[in-house]
This record gives C-alpha cells, sequence and structure tokens, in this order.
C-alpha cells in the first residue's frame, strides 16, 4: 500500500483558516491575498474575524499574519486545512 502521509512544504501552496479577534470586513480581501473574509459572534469573546483561503507559501502566511499584527488585531488561532494538500 502506498504511504498517504500528507506532508506540507514550505514553497507549496496551502489552505489555511485564520481567526482574529475583532473585524475585518470583505473589503479587505485583496489587501490579504484575496482571502475570504467572514465574521463570527461569540458570546464570551465578541466578534471574530475568519480569513480563510488559499496562500501560495509559508512566506505568504507570515507576510498574511504580519499585515494582521500591523493592524492591531489578536490572532486566534491559523489552522493548515490537511485536506486540501496533495498527498506524497
Amino acid at each position: 500500500m502506498a504511504n498517504s502521509i500528507k506532508t506540507l512544504r514550505l514553497g507549496q501552496p496551502a489552505s489555511y483558516c485564520i481567526q482574529v479577534q475583532g473585524v475585518l470586513d470583505s473589503s479587505w480581501s485583496d489587501y490579504f491575498c484575496g482571502l475570504t473574509i467572514t465574521q463570527m459572534q461569540c458570546v464570551e469573546q465578541g466578534s471574530i474575524t475568519v480569513l480563510s483561503g488559499q496562500i501560495v507559501d509559508q512566506l505568504m502566511l507570515l507576510g498574511v499574519l504580519q499585515r494582521l499584527c500591523n493592524l492591531g488585531l489578536s490572532i486566534r488561532s491559523v489552522e493548515w486545512l490537511m485536506e486540501e494538500v496533495v498527498s506524497s
């Protein structure tokens, strides 16, 4: 049976879901590399913005995270969506 372990490499595209505390509307999508932007409301934690979609490589991921920090938004989570990655 072939090895079906999914791996992530620095220079390959992958899909991510990033959650931040606070509100960004969908007009920020171009600034964040075309990621889809949606909002959630949490009773205990207030407004949460979710950015999701494919990012070209991990260098671009770091750029997106830096832009979020520069806007003063606290990063809650970064999730690699493994099902979007090609198997090795």
